[in-house]
């Protein structure tokens, strides 16, 4: 008679999903760092891009937008305002530096003073292989294990590593390449020997799926298949 319900096996009809997905060599993971702010107290280079926002400027000569900090290490405030060193000085320096410069030309500047860019900040985000040993190389950044742990466990090691270097980091990572998680096809041969065929787990697989991958199976071919 029919098996009973408890034993009965899985129909196609019928899958169940696959665990959590747990990372492990040589999967590919996609990183994107959402915002990189240089952990605090930052000191402004030649290059950096600040957001400088003034309020009770002339009005035919507005101070709106980004400044770039070029060589010399002074940024460039336009027309009738002239030039100012900030390279050296953290933010907040910065903002009182110009408040200072602006105050000999205008009556009461309001000065508001953000970094909009660090060119000395190497970008992290790009596509990681998961080595051997478990962990993806960030380069400048060193390494972070992350094999055997989920993605949301994954994202939470990462940003914890990377708050060493940024105020606040905020990643988004995915698997990209399911390069880790495989089944085997084992079919035996004439006398003693066996075929085994390693097929990667899409985590849709049907035992049809697993036959065909191996071109199906000949006339004479046990009719044993588990």
């Amino acid at each position: 008679g029919p098996a009973p319900p408890a034993v009965s096996p899985p129909r196609e009809l019928a899958k169940t999903s696959l665990p959590v997905y747990r990372i492990e060599p040589p999967d590919v993971l996609a990183l994107e760092m959402q915002k990189m702010v240089p952990l605090p107290p930052y000191r402004l280079e030649t290059f950096d891009m600040l957001q400088v926002n003034v309020f009770g400027t002339l009005a035919e000569h507005p101070i709106m937008g980004l400044f770039l900090i070029d060589g010399d290490g002074t940024i460039d405030l336009g027309p009738g305002y002239g030039k100012l060193r900030v390279a050296g000085m953290t933010v907040e320096e910065a903002g009182r530096a110009i408040d200072a410069h602006l105050r000999q030309i205008l009556k009461l500047p309001e000065v508001s003073v953000q970094l909009a860019r660090a060119s000395n900040v190497q970008p992290v985000n790009g596509m990681y292989v998961v080595a051997a040993d478990g962990t993806i190389n960030l380069r400048q950044y060193g390494n972070v294990f992350v094999a055997g742990k989920s993605i949301v466990e994954a994202r939470t090691a990462i940003e914890k590593h990377l708050a060493q270097f940024f105020d606040s980091p905020a990643v988004s990572l995915e698997v990209t390449g399911y390069n880790s998680k495989v089944y085997y096809v084992i079919t035996e041969g004439v006398g003693e020997d066996d075929n085994v065929v390693r097929i990667p787990c899409t985590g849709n697989e049907t035992v049809l799926d697993a036959i065909s991958q191996i071109h199906g199976i000949s006339g004479i071919s046990s009719k044993k298949i588990w």
